[in-house]
């Protein structure tokens, strides 16, 4: 599962190039007064059809429509559908809420190569007075960076680590990554070093 806002979730599909039916429930909203559902047809990393239902199963918006809404939608628990309730022709019809119910496995993602960093430690000058002020400035500049991590270590994960995970990619800084998944910076500081103890994300 990915708790992610569509906008980052295209992007985490066309990185791991993903094929299969991906669904969100949504939360009472303007456009959804009663909530509803959404589905997205992906096929290698690429959204092919996007359908927005309300609570009853009935099709409100898809594609073009549904993509200009799903931004206000804000962060949504995305969940991969069984392979079987999959519908390439016909992608989304509403008997396919029990089938989901049903499995509710979390996302399983493939390997992450190994990235390498050659970049040495920074060494700080001496001060005549240590003050642990720059020290802590430094660190909300570093660059995560995802190891290669088995994929039993990902599913021990909680979605907010497994999307801090994906999201470190040796560019986007810590406090782009909790601007991206709407959280506080010392939230996604501290997931970063529970991640870099256990061996799955490197800084530099």
């Amino acid at each position: 599962m990915y708790s992610l806002a569509y906008g980052m979730m295209v992007q985490v599909l066309r990185q791991l190039g993903y094929s299969g039916e991906f669904h969100a429930d949504v939360t009472p909203h303007a456009a959804l007064k009663e909530g509803g559902r959404v589905v997205l047809v992906v096929r290698n990393g690429s959204v092919i059809s996007c359908h927005i239902f309300d609570k009853h199963g009935q099709k409100l918006y898809h594609d073009a429509e549904a993509q200009r809404l799903l931004p206000t939608f804000g962060i949504l628990n995305w969940k991969l559908a069984p392979a079987h309730s999959t519908r390439t022709a016909n992608p989304v019809t509403p008997p396919v809420a029990p089938s989901l119910q049903r499995n509710m496995n979390p996302i399983t993602p493939p390997t992450m190569p190994t990235v390498k960093s050659d970049a040495n430690p920074i060494t700080p000058p001496m001060m005549p007075t240590v003050r642990p002020v720059e020290p802590v400035a430094r660190e909300r500049r570093f660059v995560p960076h995802r190891l290669q991590v088995s994929e039993s270590q990902v599913r021990s994960w909680s979605a907010l680590e497994r999307s801090v995970f994906f999201l470190a990619d040796g560019v986007r800084s810590t406090e782009q990554i909790a601007t991206l998944l709407s959280r506080p910076p010392a939230t996604i500081e501290q997931i970063i070093n529970q991640l870099e103890a256990s061996g799955a994300i490197r800084q530099s």
